[in-house]
């Protein structure tokens, strides 16, 4: 008998109980050998396939099951219809939502996406099939292949495919993949199905400041938090998000808009001492939350600030909703997640940092304009987690190049928590190429004894941090967790596609999407990312480049960003200096904590 998870018994005792379709499916694939486990509606960060079946050998199979009367369906222009009293209603196209469902799966995998430009045999690694329970497989067929989604490699099953006979003659049962897959994928793909338990015993001791004890309780209403860098805001989050799940018993929504901050937020929650079910936690960004409640209630995105999108849909709503980089958000985001995803007098708290709104929003645009009602805003002043002179220099950053934009920075350092003095370093050097700086930052490390895990590099310029992967990959054979292609993947796919940017572009997203939604700091690795990627992140050591490869006047998305990389250290920070920008003289004149490098 196949392993089954959750369990027949659990499945039973499900609130949702399973249709009639899934219900017959489930039996018959229980009838599969224990070489087979089978999750039925896994919690996937929001997706709910209803099955995904996994073997060591053979791969994964997506299995979407639809209790559909077809007669009632039709297809037009590419796009589903299904009849309903008053006239057709349009509906997503269950081949089009299985094959999202894939490209679901691959984003968790990192360097998944790459690997497999590479070598596109890996995207067979996930088959995809349709299950319609009320309707023969040969009817079934027939109707698809009027959709232009519809290919061979997407399997079509009906009423009459429920036999060994019909599944034997499947890819999926019939091939063996390669022991790429059950070396290197196997066990990852087994932890993202598997539901798991947070322990208690996990987490750690945290002391709360008076002023955070105040936030992390949690309870019914509206509020919005801001706080400067290091002063504890995601821990907070964290926390009252952890505390929101045991008084509601049921599913928070933790939003950011930095893609990359998802497993930044689950490290802080795994850090929360309390024992908790990572299924109930589904943290995301903006986008990809609305593309998987779209896939999920089989609902066509025309515009991602179209507040009538959900309309006439039946949703789950969350008791409690945290929105991190509420700075980030528009109103009309703020709008349709309040809307659509919150229950009516439901927990929605926001989170702002005023001093990194590097996407070109300003305080005073969303400080008007955010959904919270209350006008006041709880504030944390004190810094956790820089040292002191870095806090001394952002401080003085910020006096010469944003006060002008923002209001007072209020900014102590809790000498309590933050007993490192720190260093920052000026480097300058007469190098017309990017490896003497590699060699560089290679022989400070190995000088200064730090472990590679705890060094990031930071610069604005994808190109460039690129060119610098590359050196250290092949000169030095170290692996660097990074958020965007290797040069060989970007000179591959440019030499395929250099005359159809627009797919090359896309190609490149689909990457270094996979990247971000994968990124995680304690790989025992360097890191290597742009600064707009690393926001909300933070490193014991960084590097961060001062470059002008353009030869452009710094503008202010600039000076925002090069604010952010400095408060992204808690401990060393040194400044390289590939070209000649405005920042020298700053650096210069801020001697006293800066210390000159010459190369």
């Amino acid at each position: 008998m196949a392993i089954i998870v959750p369990t027949l018994e659990e499945i039973d005792k499900l609130k949702q109980k399973p249709t009639s379709g899934e219900s017959t499916l489930l039996t018959f694939l229980s009838n599969l050998n224990d070489e087979y486990t089978v999750y039925f509606q896994p919690f996937l960060n929001g997706s709910l396939p209803d099955f995904i079946i996994l073997h060591r050998t053979k791969g994964i199979l997506i299995i979407e099951v639809k209790d559909w009367n077809l007669n009632l369906y039709k297809i037009s222009n590419n796009h589903w219809y299904v009849q309903t009293s008053n006239k057709p209603a349009k509906v997503k196209s269950p081949i089009k939502q299985v094959q999202d469902y894939k490209e679901h799966i691959f984003s968790f995998i990192q360097g998944f996406v790459e690997d497999s430009i590479h070598q596109s045999s890996k995207f067979g690694y996930v088959q995809t099939a349709v299950y319609f329970h009320n309707m023969p497989e040969s009817e079934a067929l027939n109707f698809c292949r009027e959709c232009r989604e519809y290919n061979r490699w997407v399997t079509i099953l009906g009423s009459d495919s429920l036999n060994f006979d019909r599944f034997r003659n499947m890819h999926f049962f019939r091939s063996n993949l390669s022991q790429d897959f059950t070396n290197r994928y196997y066990h990852e793909f087994q932890l993202l199905f598997a539901p798991s338990i947070h322990l208690l015993e996990l987490g750690k001791e945290i002391t709360y400041s008076k002023e955070q004890q105040k936030l992390i309780k949690s309870k019914k209403g509206e509020v919005k938090i801001k706080g400067v860098a290091g002063s504890g805001k995601t821990f907070v989050l964290a926390k009252r998000a952890v505390n929101a799940q045991k008084r509601t018993k049921s599913r928070v929504l933790i939003l950011t808009y930095n893609i990359t901050l998802r497993n930044f937020i689950r490290d802080k929650l795994n850090q929360v001492r309390d024992e908790f079910p990572w299924s109930m936690f589904h943290i995301d960004n903006y986008h990809n939350f609305i593309n998987t409640m779209a896939n999920e209630y089989e609902v066509e995105i025309t515009n991602y600030e179209d507040l009538n999108l959900f309309d006439n849909v039946e949703i789950q709503k969350y008791n409690a909703i945290f929105i991190d980089e509420i700075q980030d958000y528009n109103y009309n985001w703020q709008m349709m997640i309040k809307k659509y995803f919150l229950v009516k007098n439901g927990e929605l708290v926001v989170f702002g940092d005023e001093k990194q709104n590097i996407y070109g929003t300003t305080l005073d645009q969303w400080d008007i304009n955010t959904i919270i009602e209350d006008e006041e805003w709880k504030t944390l002043n004190e810094s956790y987690r820089l040292s002191t002179v870095i806090s001394e220099l952002a401080l003085s950053y910020f006096e010469k190049y944003l006060k002008r934009r923002y209001k007072k920075l209020e900014f102590s350092t809790q000498q309590e928590l933050s007993l490192e003095t720190g260093y920052i370093g000026d480097v300058h050097a007469n190098f017309i190429d990017l490896e003497p700086f590699c060699d560089f930052i290679y022989q400070y490390i190995h000088e200064q004894k730090i472990t590679y895990n705890d060094v990031v590099i930071l610069g604005r310029h994808i190109k460039t941090l690129r060119e610098i992967e590359y050196i250290f990959r092949t000169k030095y054979h170290l692996q660097l967790t990074k958020t965007f292609e290797t040069k060989e993947t970007f000179e591959l796919l440019n030499r395929k596609f250099h005359k159809q940017p627009w797919i090359l572009n896309d190609k490149l997203q689909q990457v270094r999407k996979n990247e971000k939604i994968a990124f995680q700091m304690n790989r025992g690795t360097m890191k290597i990312s742009t600064i707009h990627s690393f926001k909300g992140w933070e490193a014991e050591n960084v590097f961060l480049l001062l470059e002008n490869p353009f030869g452009q006047d710094e503008d202010a998305v600039d000076e925002e960003l090069i604010y952010t990389g400095i408060t992204r250290s808690k401990s060393k920070l040194l400044f390289l200096n590939l070209e000649i920008t405005k920042y020298q003289s700053f650096l210069h004149q801020n001697r006293e904590i800066v210390n000159e490098i010459i190369k």
